[in-house]
């Protein structure tokens, strides 16, 4: 499969149409998507998208300069002891290089700061810095000459609940960030592997590093242990060397350019508890871009952000894999593994967490008993109405988004326009919904056999 092979399945972002190459462009509306480093950003409105890099670029330029004049305003002024003065002055040093670092690797990419007149649109928390990844990045990419095993012992739990060797086939990543393991599980066994992200940063230093090239960047770990690791330069780079049909695009993950069926894995690496809505709304579309023979593949905790994630959608692992199973998937194999997570070499602190490992496969509909059956054609075409079939009454659904279809299902409504509804009343993303509601009414008239 060519590097470029993923290209007859992206739609524009703006009006669905078929796109092509160089530049990437739409067939239809003719709107042309930037690239930034060679990473084209196929969103609706890509360039709100970079003025936002470009904001917090300067507002990083800002805050580390002030945080940096502060610890030399300190040395100069405060009765110090040698020891600490030579701390506060490798950190200010630090800080310039780090600074000049991140800008210089942004501007060689085209993005460059800007001054914000306009307060920021709330997102996920902790994305609102240009940096706020920086940590994975040293991870994915540095700490393993110190000793470092993280990005060893993730790879060693996915391969746990994938057949040896994996059959990855045509893979696509969601959260990819800074791409250490999509891209060891490209080369284990994709064909061709599509990294989505949002940030920056993360993505520009893996293109680079997977490229072949080594990458300076500076780590200011916060709570170094002694003062030669108040800041450290590390040269970024794999070991491996450069990966072939290994594509990264700027993306929406609940917004993806990509028409349904195209992929034979799609992989969620420490993702689906950071995203800024209910999991429920993101499963409809990642069984819609699969083929019907497809599997999932998800690692990472159920650490949820209290600030962007309401109490209802907190699922612990045996909801999540119940509601992974009423959205089309049967789990294959799973595991729950305690493992470090960021921890430095070059700092005292760091975290464990019980990290699910799972794979699961797209489910046909099938009876209790087991065997496959044909599923009424409402399930599958939006057009056609759905009936108040035998058993809907005493469904019990397993989440609110089931019940509320179910209360939606009149006998003369179709799936598109129970859509709607959900559109209209309950904010449900239109490019997910009528998705979802077919999700739904399978899994409804599945139940009710």
């Amino acid at each position: 499969m060519t590097a470029d092979a993923w290209i007859p399945w992206l739609r524009c972002p703006r009006c669905a149409g078929p796109c092509s190459a160089d530049p990437i462009a739409c067939d239809e509306c003719g709107f042309a998507y930037p690239t930034y480093d060679g990473i084209p950003v196929l969103m609706a409105r890509p360039h709100e998208l970079v003025e936002q890099w470009r904001f917090r670029l300067a507002e990083f330029e800002t805050t580390t300069e002030s945080t940096r004049t502060r610890i030399i305003a300190d040395a100069a002024t405060l009765p110090l002891r040698p020891g600490t003065r030579a701390r506060l002055e490798r950190l200010a040093q630090g800080l310039a290089t780090h600074r000049e670092i991140v800008v210089g690797l942004l501007g060689e990419a085209g993005i460059t700061p800007t001054r914000r007149t306009a307060p920021e649109p709330a997102g996920v928390p902790t994305e609102g810095s240009i940096s706020a990844y920086i940590h994975h990045i040293h991870r994915d990419w540095g700490w393993d000459e110190d000793g470092s095993t993280e990005n060893r012992d993730a790879l060693a739990a996915v391969q746990a609940v994938l057949e040896a060797p994996p059959r990855l086939g045509a893979m696509l990543v969601l959260g990819a960030g800074a791409c250490r393991l999509a891209s060891e599980l490209h080369r284990l066994g994709a064909e061709l592997t599509v990294a989505v992200d949002i940030n920056p940063l993360p993505m520009i230093v893996a293109r680079r590093v997977l490229a072949g090239e080594r990458v300076r960047l500076l780590e200011l770990p916060l709570a170094p242990p002694d003062l030669a690791h108040v800041a450290v330069e590390r040269s970024l780079h794999s070991a491996a060397g450069p990966a072939q049909g290994f594509v990264q695009i700027f993306a929406d993950a609940f917004a993806l350019p990509f028409e349904g069926g195209c992929f034979d894995t799609v992989l969620t690496p420490w993702f689906i508890d950071q995203v800024p809505r209910d999991i429920a709304d993101l499963l409809p579309e990642i069984r819609r871009l699969l083929k019907p023979t497809g599997r999932w593949i998800n690692h990472g905790p159920l650490i949820y952000a209290p600030s962007h994630t309401p109490i209802p959608a907190r699922y612990p692992a045996d909801e999540l894999f119940a509601l992974i199973e009423t959205s089309g998937f049967a789990v294959a194999r799973r595991r729950e593994d305690r493992l470090t997570y960021l921890q430095s070499p070059a700092c005292t602190r760091g975290r464990s967490e019980l990290v699910l490992s799972f794979v699961a496969t797209v489910d046909a509909v099938r009876t209790e008993d087991g065997p496959t059956v044909d599923a009424p054609a409402w399930t599958e075409d939006p057009t056609v109405p759905v009936p108040r079939f035998e058993g809907l009454l005493r469904y019990v659904a397993p989440h609110p988004m089931f019940a509320t279809v179910a209360t939606l299902v009149d006998g003369e409504r179709t799936a598109d326009a129970i859509a709607a509804i959900l559109v209209r009343d309950y904010a449900l993303p239109t490019h997910a919904a009528t998705a979802g509601v077919l999700g739904c009414l399978r899994e409804i008239w599945r139940a009710t056999r």
